[in-house]
């Protein structure tokens, strides 16, 4: 009976298994880490939608309203200010964040 070692057909199907084994190990841990990237930078940017919402919310005055809305659409994001009766309702929307707050006494 021949050795393993000895056998050349026998080395090159073990080479090619050893190769394919490491691609898939490669392959998968890439995978895995551009998934936890990509999933930390989505987590990233809801934060900065609700950082940058807040920031609107805090200097908010009828007088910039339109300064506002300019202001959000150069950052990709959609400020409405909806006046319903006494209240006012500020509608910020960025891509898949929907935020619906309504300020006591906004409308004049």
């Amino acid at each position: 009976m021949r050795r393993f070692s000895d056998n050349d057909s026998g080395q090159l199907i073990l080479i090619a298994c050893v190769s394919v084994a490491a691609a898939l190990v490669l392959i998968s841990s890439y995978e895995y880490s551009t998934l936890s990237s990509g999933e930390d930078s989505i987590d990233r940017e809801n934060l900065n939608s609700y950082y940058y919402y807040n920031s609107i919310r805090e200097t908010y005055n009828q007088t910039f309203e339109k300064d506002l809305q300019n202001f959000a659409l150069l950052h990709g994001y959609s400020v409405d200010f909806v006046c319903n009766g006494v209240n006012k309702t500020i509608i910020f929307v960025d891509k898949d964040i929907k935020i619906q707050e309504e300020l006591i006494g906004g409308c004049p």
